[in-house]
């Protein structure tokens, strides 16, 4: 036999899921003045960045008993934004500042 209750909740969201990974951003810009070439620029940030997932929990969730089981039905599972960067250490580097240790250097033409 089926049972259906509904269960509320006062709101809010229940984190789900964390994925973290290393990421590399990277950014390549040449410049020219009038006919002169002024070189390559090349930017690179490696933060290690954290994803997370979460369910917004709504005003009832329906739960349906069945036996000795019990299946809930809940809301999409949504990424919570915005991603969260941190500094990483990487072999002798330097440990970077996030974003604001982007590091510019000219490359040869």
């Amino acid at each position: 036999m089926d049972r259906i209750v509904v269960m509320p909740t006062p709101g809010g969201q229940l984190q789900i899921a964390t994925v973290t990974v290393d990421e590399t951003f990277t950014l390549w810009d040449s410049k020219t003045f009038a006919t002169f070439d002024l070189g390559t620029t090349f930017s690179e940030a490696r933060p290690t960045a954290s994803y997370r997932y979460h369910i917004n929990m709504a005003n009832a969730w329906p739960l349906r008993i069945i036996g000795e089981m019990c299946v809930v039905k809940t809301g999409a599972v949504e990424p919570t934004l915005p991603m969260a960067l941190t500094r990483r250490r990487c072999g002798g580097e330097r440990p970077a500042a996030g974003l604001a240790s982007i590091r510019p250097r000219t490359l040869p033409s």
